[in-house]
């Protein structure tokens, strides 16, 4: 999702003309849309970890009925592969 997120901002259109025009499935599109589903709480769980802003990652957490001590090291997990990324 993570570049995905601001290609509206790149562009300078409305996140949904940018994901119409791209292969993503309907489920990220409805998340980067600011609709509820699975993917949307995932993002809202990065986008509040990010600041470590602590209470709404609890939040976001519950809803994914994770252990939010989890959340960290599926984080470096991430960040880790997209360092790798070939960019």
């Amino acid at each position: 999702m993570g570049l995905l997120a601001v290609t509206d901002a790149l562009l300078d259109r409305p996140i949904d003309q940018v994901l119409s025009t791209l292969p993503v499935s309907a489920d990220l599109r409805t998340a980067l849309c600011g609709g509820a589903n699975r993917f949307r709480d995932i993002y809202d769980t990065l986008l509040a970890y990010e600041p470590a802003d602590w209470p709404a990652v609890a939040g976001t957490a519950a809803r994914l009925a994770q252990i939010e001590n989890a959340i960290p090291d599926c984080y470096e997990v991430a960040a880790t592969h997209a360092a790798a990324l070939p960019f």
